[in-house]
């Protein structure tokens, strides 16, 4: 935990470019949703300080959630990837993209943080990037099925080959990337629908059957 005190909260936006991965519907059962509203503050200062953003999907399991597409079809920057695999680099052309972009760190955001943002992070730390990242920005640590070692081996990884941040988010060009207050009435709207229809889905789980 030493090592963690010791990163530097502010990101340069000049040498970072944000990974997107996989934010399916597929992918966002349980508390997974409850990084949405960090990752449009992210988004939101890409659209600020002009930094790129690769959106990934997994393919065959549907299209970016829509809470994220509207915010992503803002921005100048924008390359969107369909993988076939855990890792990013092994089925698509993104260490291309990566080396004309001249960018040495990437901020992850996504989901699985047991699955495919570690192999993408595994695979972009081997060739040569820094990456950086937040359990409020990744989900589905392994602990959320099975046990908790095996989250805490997945935080250490980050922890010990990259930046990783518990509980805060890191800044780009000094603008907080946490839960915005300045989110729109709109997508606050989207979530409170989301959020009662997981209730209601719940509560009729919760019934038995009366045939």
């Amino acid at each position: 935990m030493e090592k963690e005190d010791q990163q530097s909260p502010f990101i340069d936006p000049n040498n970072t470019v944000v990974l997107l991965i996989d934010m399916q519907e597929t992918y966002l059962d349980g508390e997974k949703r409850k990084i949405i509203p960090n990752q449009i503050s992210v988004i939101r200062a890409c659209k600020q300080n002009n930094v790129p953003l690769i959106v990934i999907r997994f393919g065959g399991y549907g299209r970016i959630i829509p809470e994220l597409r509207r915010e992503i079809r803002k921005l100048r920057t924008v390359i969107r990837l369909t993988k076939w695999s855990n890792s990013t680099f092994e089925t698509t052309r993104i260490a291309k993209i990566l080396k004309k972009f001249k960018r040495k760190n990437l901020l992850l955001m996504g989901v699985n943080a047991c699955a495919c943002v570690l192999e993408t992070a595994k695979d972009a730390v081997e060739n040569g990037y820094t990456i950086i990242t937040s359990d409020t920005l990744i989900a589905g640590f392994s602990s959320d099925e099975y046990s908790t070692k095996y989250r805490e081996a997945e935080e250490e990884w980050y922890l010990c080959n990259g930046q990783y941040f518990k509980k805060h988010l890191p800044q780009i060009k000094g603008l907080p990337v946490g839960i915005s207050e300045k989110i729109d009435w709109r997508t606050k709207f989207v979530f409170s629908v989301l959020n009662f229809g997981k209730q209601i889905r719940e509560a009729i789980k919760a019934v038995p059957d009366l045939v």
